[in-house]
Formats: structure tokens, C-alpha cells, sequence
């Protein structure tokens, strides 16, 4: 789940819609490595759910919002974000399931692929 571009589903719909993921990755425009806007996919078995995420911070101290429109999911705040040099690690605990996202970035940095686990249940993206 990882494409940066520069720049709320109820509870429990919106953590079955997360949790049943097959994917695309999180695309990025060139900037800073995490801080931004970033959107991609996550193929569920009937559909594909497009999602958005955006970060800020830096190292130590990064923060983030989640939105998904066909979830009605509008800037739902991440409760955790943990960013190394290779990875990234996401969840935020407002929605049923704690949905937790955790990802590679890609060699340019522009891309994050993964995993989305939800439920006890694991999703690519």
C-alpha cells in the first residue's frame, strides 16, 4: 500500500474493507522520503479499495491521517507511526479491528509495499 503524491467508513465496515486486501503499493511524488501525501490500493476479493494516507514529522516524531472514500473514512488519525530507513510501520485504533499497516520502501523511495492485518486476518498491499 504505498504511492506518495505531493500534498471515515463506519467502525466495523471499514476494518473488513482494510483487512481483505490485495494491493497496490503506496505511490509518492518526489520529496522527502515519508512526509506527504500518498495513495494507493488495497484489492479485496470482490473489489479494490482505494485508500490515502498523509505524514508529517520527522525522524522520532512522525504523525499521519488515513482516508478512504468509498469507506466514508475522512482523515482518521493514525495512532501510531514508527519509520526507520527501510520500513514504516502504521495503525491507528479508532476503528474496529485495530487495522496495522507495515511496509518496505521500494529502492527510490517513492513506493511502500506490505502488509495490512486486521482482525487477526492478513492483507497485501
Amino acid at each position: 500500500m504505498r504511492v506518495k503524491t505531493a500534498g471515515t467508513v463506519s467502525a466495523v465496515a471499514t476494518l473488513a474493507l482494510f483487512a481483505a486486501a490485495v494491493p497496490s503499493p503506496l505511490r509518492s511524488q518526489p520529496r522527502d522520503r515519508l512526509n506527504g501525501h500518498w495513495s494507493g490500493t488495497i484489492k479485496l476479493p470482490d473489489q479494490v479499495l482505494p485508500f490515502q494516507v498523509d505524514f508529517r514529522g520527522k525522524a522520532g516524531a512522525w504523525a499521519g491521517e488515513i482516508s478512504s472514500a468509498p469507506q466514508n473514512i475522512n482523515h482518521l488519525p493514525l495512532t501510531t507511526v514508527v519509520a526507520r530507513d527501510d520500513s514504516i510501520w502504521f495503525t491507528t485504533n479508532l476503528i474496529p479491528g485495530v487495522p496495522s499497516f507495515a511496509g518496505v520502501f521500494s529502492p527510490d523511495g517513492r513506493a511502500i509495499s506490505g502488509g495490512l492485518t486486521q482482525h487477526g486476518a492478513l492483507f497485501s498491499f
